[in-house]
């Protein structure tokens, strides 16, 4: 199959000739309006959340407040090494990236690239800590269709 490069849509002629040339497309900037720092706070709030558990079960010895989000989970993980695991096997999706997964312009995009009409996001595994030295959170070379049902 040959693509449409003239397929009318948010990108430009250039930004599809990239994209089929290198199978990725870089949009600096797509995210605008504070977007990405909503998906931090959320985040932020998520790892708050997760050391107040932690301290109250006797998990980990101190909230670590003074940290920022990142350090503060690694300095969590140094309690208790599966403080990553359990943020990320809590099932939630944080309320500011469901609304950047589910920003329309993603789909007029996909859809200028030919896919389509029956798109989806699975949630699953978007907010995973990358901890060094941990092997719970080392994510192997692999191809997610092994994960899913055949229909999808």
């Amino acid at each position: 199959l040959k693509p449409d490069l003239d397929k009318k849509g948010p990108l430009s002629r250039t930004q599809m000739e990239s994209f089929f040339k290198d199978g990725y497309l870089l949009l600096p900037g797509f995210y605008g309006n504070g977007c990405l720092d909503r998906c931090k706070h959320d985040v932020e709030g998520m790892i708050d959340k997760l050391a107040r558990r932690l301290v109250a079960a006797g998990k980990i010895k101190a909230l670590y407040q003074d940290l920022d989000w990142t350090s503060r989970l690694l300095r969590m993980r140094e309690d208790f090494a599966d403080a990553p695991v359990v943020l990320m096997k809590g099932g939630i999706l944080p309320e500011a990236m469901q609304s950047m997964f589910s920003d329309p312009r993603i789909l007029d995009i996909c859809e200028q690239l030919g896919l389509g009409p029956d798109l989806a996001l699975n949630p699953a595994w978007n907010l995973r800590g990358k901890m060094p030295k941990h092997e719970e959170t080392v994510v192997p070379w692999h191809q997610d269709n092994s994960y899913w049902e055949p229909r999808i």
